[in-house]
């Protein structure tokens, strides 16, 4: 491995224990013992699939999350790729069930993610998924109408009798009104 700073920290570290010369420094045997039983760990991971490889947003909104929350790992290198920011964010939710993780190192037993990182997984999933929502433009959008007094008081006296907000009435009759003047019969807009 160099001494140098790498673009590809990841890459490095496959390539020291790929290089022929640091075969006297690892033993393969331990090497295949952590390898099967992090495959066992990796077979129910619930969350790598979803952290999308080339997802530049959704990494970068992962990692702004989980630094907010106090959950992501504080490393020395500044991650140059978005491989590598994707590695540290996987590495962060790995830690959260770290104690079961050495069991399973330890003591040989089954890992079983525990409620704590279910839990937080799925706080984040569904984050994402209203950031998601909320990008696309279908939340509502503040819009002032002004409005003579008259017709004012008339909303709020229509708004409550339906027992309805000012804005879900507006809403209402103004797709009332398109449907019953801009639309033909197979609901196509006629303009």
């Amino acid at each position: 491995m160099s001494t140098h700073p790498s673009k590809n920290l990841i890459h490095e570290i496959y390539s020291f224990f790929d290089y022929n010369n640091n075969a006297l420094f690892v033993n393969r045997a331990i090497l295949n013992i952590i390898k099967n039983k992090w495959f066992a760990i990796k077979s129910i991971d619930k969350y790598s699939k979803w952290l999308e490889e080339k997802d530049y947003e959704q990494i970068s909104w992962v990692n702004n999350y989980l630094s907010e929350k106090g959950l992501l790992i504080k490393l020395a290198n500044n991650f140059t790729s978005i491989e590598e920011e994707r590695a540290k964010i996987l590495v962060s939710l790995d830690l959260i069930d770290i104690d079961a993780i050495h069991a399973v190192f330890d003591k040989g037993s089954v890992f079983e993610e525990t409620a704590n990182k279910t839990i937080i997984i799925d706080k984040m999933k569904r984050a994402w998924s209203q950031q998601k929502y909320r990008d696309a433009g279908k939340t509502k959008k503040p819009y002032h109408l002004p409005l003579t007094k008259k017709t004012k008081a008339r909303l709020e006296k229509m708004a409550q009798v339906q027992g309805l907000s000012e804005t879900a009435m507006i809403d209402i009759l103004v797709n009332r009104f398109y449907e019953l003047d801009y639309v033909d019969v197979d609901g196509k807009d006629l303009y």
